[in-house]
């Protein structure tokens, strides 16, 4: 719940733009007919008003929920009018002379553009209730109406004071505007001591939840119970992994990081497959591990310690993992989990082993709880993103943390955090104002060009990407049927072909003379590329070729 602002901010009014007494006289009885509308008609208008309840309070944070509120409240006051409601429409008309305090006329028509014209048509009929000028002579009964709510509703202090708040702008220097001052000033003070009281809960829920998500791995139980399998003895454990490294020979002879990272997905991965020989799932569960350590695979490690413990009876599961870690703890990582896996709350182990899960592994998942539990900006951006943001204004506020941290940092470490932060820039960049927009667009453009390109998504490549994408640019004329893709194809040579991305419609391609037409991607099949436009024009001469990379792939 947001506060409407400090005391006495909604007095501030805008010019008044009379446009005549649009809605009848009094404004309040313009209704229609009475009892034409349906249950569900009904409870439509009873979800806008409370949708609007809920945005006019967001407004504070967001001057566009002000609009928002405005166009919620319209929507019901049109149905409560139908339904000849009186005390409905009054509350509609007094919310939405409420909602001009928080507009933004600076930006309201781009705003209202992109929700569409029923959103702007149901913004015209609010802003006539706000341009409405009612004359002196109604505002004991505006009073009247406003004391009836307050007594009907003693508790609801904010919406009491939306209608008190209407009576002294609406008629100024009048009795009843007398009347209605200390009356708002003490509903207004009321609110803002309900929200500040709610806000403390919220604060208190919010502290709970963030230390309830930020509890990493090291601070549980293993999530896995001792089994029954008795567990081989030295000589069968020997004999089982002579047999393994016999079997897996050609994995064994590839001694970099990344043969070691396959080797050891493959031998946690099959190791279900030889669950009639104790010795040798024992064994591949433990040579997984090493490998996974040797090459920085932390969670394949706990992955693989675990699942022994699951199979074998008396395994101690906390003790081999820091077996296995202690081998190479002079990895900076591999010391500070050890440090945890004793004392989870350390503060510079959590650093350490976070920065790595998240920015090494990508395993924001794990890495962000441990962050949680560091120290200064790093721990106060894992908590924010803990928190799980929804608000444009929340998740730039995320962005230019993260921004801030790169700008100070160096190296893998810079190049991660500003990454983070042009993920958050790219989220909450549609749902800023105009100006916000503008701000975030220019940093993702600097990122854009300062960041090694990684790509995800080759489909949604942005023309700065795909200049900057390496590859072999090829370009062929649109007025041929058939243009020279100028590379062969095969099944140990296999290529991606990605299309400038205006021209992504325009072509297809064929893998040999016999091929059949295939899209843009990793293409198969054996033989020379051929590029077929989509509709080509032979008798346009001067027409503008089509173009696309040749990026070459790993062989499956």
């Amino acid at each position: 719940m947001m506060s409407p602002g400090p005391a006495r901010r909604v007095l501030a009014i805008l010019p008044p733009m009379a446009v005549g007494w649009a809605l009848g006289a009094p404004l309040l009885f313009a209704l229609g007919a009475t009892g034409a509308l349906t249950a569900s008609e009904q409870e439509d208008a009873d979800t806008a008003a409370a949708q609007g309840l809920q945005a006019m309070r967001d407004a504070d944070g967001d001057h566009h929920r002000a609009v928002d509120a405005a166009i919620a409240f319209s929507h019901a006051l049109t149905i409560y009018k139908q339904l000849g409601e009186i005390d409905q429409v009054s509350d509609m008309q007094s919310s939405i002379f409420w909602c001009k305090k928080d507009m933004d006329i600076n930006d309201l028509q781009d705003y209202l553009a992109k929700k569409g014209s029923a959103a702007s048509t149901e913004f015209v009929a609010a802003q006539a209730v706000i341009d409405t000028v009612v004359p002196p002579s109604e505002a004991d009964a505006y009073l009247a109406r406003a004391q009836q709510f307050q007594s009907a509703h003693p508790q609801d202090h904010f919406q009491v004071a939306i209608h008190f708040s209407e009576i002294v702008e609406r008629f100024p220097g009048t009795p009843a505007a007398a009347t209605a001052t200390p009356i708002f000033d003490h509903e207004e003070t009321a609110y803002l001591q309900q929200v500040e009281t709610e806000r403390t809960a919220e604060k208190a829920q919010l502290a709970q939840a963030i230390d309830q998500i930020a509890t990493t791995r090291f601070m549980l139980p293993p999530s896995v119970t001792p089994g029954t399998t008795a567990i081989p003895g030295a000589d069968a454990q020997d004999k089982a992994l002579t047999a393994i490294k016999a079997a897996y020979k050609d994995a064994y002879a590839v001694h970099t990081l990344s043969g070691k990272r396959t080797l050891s997905k493959r031998l946690l991965d099959e190791s279900d497959a030889n669950q009639d020989n104790a010795a040798y799932v024992y064994m591949m569960l433990a040579e997984s591990a090493r490998l996974a350590a040797e090459s920085a695979q932390w969670e394949t490690v706990f992955a693989a310690v675990e699942k022994q413990g699951a199979i074998f009876a008396g395994f101690d599961i906390q003790a081999h993992k820091v077996q296995v870690l202690a081998r190479v703890r002079s990895d900076p990582v591999a010391a500070a989990i050890i440090t945890l896996l004793r004392n989870p709350k350390d503060k510079d182990a959590n650093l350490t082993a976070g920065r790595s899960f998240c920015f090494g592994l990508q395993r924001w998942d794990l890495g962000l709880p441990m962050l949680a539990n560091a120290t200064g900006d790093m721990k106060k951006v894992a908590q924010m993103e803990l928190a799980n943001p929804s608000e444009p204004g929340q998740q730039h506020a995320v962005a230019d943390l993260w921004y801030e941290l790169g700008v100070h940092a160096g190296g893998t470490d810079k190049i991660a955090e500003w990454t983070r932060a042009q993920t958050w820039y790219r989220s909450c960049q549609a749902g800023l104002g105009a100006i916000g927009q503008a701000e975030v667009g220019r940093r993702l453009d600097a990122l854009e060009d300062t960041l090694p390109m990684v790509i995800t998504d080759y489909s949604q490549l942005t023309p700065k990407q795909w200049n900057r994408m390496a590859g072999r640019e090829i370009e062929i004329d649109n007025k041929d049927d058939r243009g020279d893709g100028e590379v062969e194809i095969s099944d140990s040579h296999p290529v991606r072909v990605v299309p400038y991305p205006d021209d992504r419609d325009k072509m297809y391609f064929q893998v040999g003379s016999l091929g059949g037409r295939q899209d843009a991607g990793v293409l198969s099949g054996n033989g020379h590329l051929w590029v077929i436009p989509t509709q080509h024009h032979p008798e346009i001469r001067d027409l503008s070729t089509i173009r696309f990379k040749v990026v070459p792939v790993e062989a499956p």
